[in-house]
């Protein structure tokens, strides 16, 4: 039984010619393999930052900021395994890249002097 469709059936390596699915997505597309012929995944992370400085008395200022981590709260897959070996985790995403930081808000507060 060929359960991943690329003509493999047994204990084999998938070779570098066969990333070949059903899909239209960048996991399972027809491609001819050679250098560096293989793309994971997209990756996006948004950070930003807005603050304001108060001046108070001569030489002495407040600052309030605001840090927005991973603003989009978008999940980075990595690359799923490759390993023809194991059918039930052959080209599924199963991982965060990075350890997947979820969205962070952090308010700020700085004296200086």
């Amino acid at each position: 039984m060929d359960v991943d469709r690329n003509g493999f059936t047994g204990n084999e390596y998938l070779p570098a010619d066969t990333y070949a699915g059903t899909g239209e997505d960048s996991l399972s597309v027809d491609y001819n393999g050679g250098r560096r012929g293989a793309r994971g995944l997209g990756y996006m992370n948004v950070d930003l930052r807005a603050g304001y400085r108060f001046r108070l008395q001569e030489g002495k200022s407040l600052e309030a900021s605001m840090d927005i981590i991973n603003a989009t709260n978008r999940a980075n897959f990595a690359n799923p395994m490759g390993d023809i070996r194991f059918p039930a985790t052959f080209l599924v995403l199963t991982d965060i890249a990075n350890g997947g930081p979820t969205r962070t808000l952090q308010f700020n507060l700085r004296y200086a002097f």
